[in-house]
């Protein structure tokens, strides 16, 4: 609506011609206007003095980025409409154009009316999900997206988290560590076959599914799967866990090149003594981080990866002494090993210098690099 095109009211009009639109109230001029562009909606201004600032209490947005000549004015818009509507709900969101997304600090039910049609990357930090299909939801509102990247507190509000997307090449989902164990199950499932990179980094989850297993190219694991080490220990009974987490190295069996957490390994190195471990056939480059000394876990996981060619090994400045179980069985040859990085200082202890004895011994071709 144009506001040089609106013309005042002329004195010989019939007393029965009255402005029936300005005389709804607010509710249903909103919404009205959430049937609207929001670049039509702002230009009602021009009305009246009651329509100046109306439209800023509009419950939606409708923008197309190219309607900016400027892309920071564009960014500064729909932060303050957000800021606007901080706490309240948000009837309508609809980004034209846009191929990148930050959200931080919200709350988030189910968006039935968002459309993100251009959207290639998506961040979410602290975002609370009173919807159990908010986030569902949210990922099927972006055909297009590329990248996913989820920050959290642990608190999230629902059991499970699904991320269905065909397009999707990267998901991160960063949830910080706890230390202590939650007696409910939470999962995150993913269902993403065109996936190349995952990185993971949560204690709390219980299971992380991974439903039509895609060729992950690249993958960062940090998760204990929701247990403590003393429960790590005595869990000859817990069939269905260990299931669990033999599923989810199924799912990522395809990967090339992995880092992962000493904790995490640790959770495998247990798991093994019950269940056979999936082969990682394609796996070619390994990085182990280690916050403790624990070499004594690292054999057990190079046994299912027959082609690894590159092997580094880090730790932090001041690792801790920690007492794990060894699982006595002979430690089978890599042929295909070329190469080894140990980023970390070596205590001198005899199991230490087992395993350094272990890693020379296979390797064939290249020399051992100690930091």
């Amino acid at each position: 609506m144009d506001a040089a095109r609106v013309k005042p009211a002329r004195s010989t009009n019939p007393p029965s011609e009255v402005d029936r639109l300005s005389s709804l109230p607010d509710c249903l001029i909103f919404q009205i206007f959430l049937n609207l562009p929001t670049k039509d909606v702002v230009q009602t201004s021009a009305l009246s003095t009651r329509w100046t600032t109306l439209w800023k209490d509009v419950p939606g947005l409708d923008l197309d980025a190219e309607d900016f000549y400027i892309r920071e004015t564009f960014v500064s818009f729909v932060d303050n409409f957000l800021e606007r509507n901080h706490g309240l709900s948000i009837h309508r969101f609809k980004l034209s154009n846009l191929v990148s997304l930050r959200l931080v600090g919200m709350g988030l039910m189910n968006p039935e009316h968002v459309s993100l049609p251009s959207l290639k990357t998506l961040v979410l930090i602290l975002i609370e999900f009173t919807n159990k299909w908010a986030l569902e939801n949210l990922i099927s509102k972006c055909p297009v997206i590329e990248n996913f990247c989820f920050e959290r507190s642990y608190d999230y509000g629902i059991p499970i988290l699904r991320v269905h997307s065909k397009s999707l090449l990267t998901f991160m989902h960063d949830a910080g560590y706890h230390e202590d164990y939650d007696e409910e199950d939470r999962f995150v499932e993913i269902d993403a076959p065109m996936l190349k990179y995952l990185m993971i980094s949560d204690g709390r989850t219980s299971s992380f599914i991974i439903k039509s297993p895609p060729s992950v190219v690249e993958a960062d694991i940090d998760t204990v799967f929701n247990l403590t080490s003393e429960r790590r220990l005595g869990i000859a009974n817990e069939v269905q866990k260990r299931a669990m987490v033999r599923d989810f190295l199924l799912g990522i069996s395809k990967v090339k090149d992995m880092s992962i957490s000493s904790s995490a390994l640790e959770v495998i190195y247990d798991y093994s003594r019950y269940v056979q471990l999936p082969v990682f056939r394609n796996l070619y480059t390994l990085r182990a981080r280690f916050d403790s000394y624990m070499w004594e876990m690292l054999p057990v996981f190079l046994e299912v990866c027959p082609n690894l060619k590159t092997l580094v090994v880090g730790t932090s400045e001041n690792p801790k002494m920690v007492n794990l179980i060894v699982i006595a069985r002979p430690w089978s040859l890599l042929s295909s090993l070329e190469y080894v990085d140990i980023e970390r200082p070596l205590s001198g202890e005899a199991l230490e210098m087992t395993l350094v004895g272990y890693l020379l011994e296979n390797l064939k071709k290249t020399v051992i690099k100690f930091a």
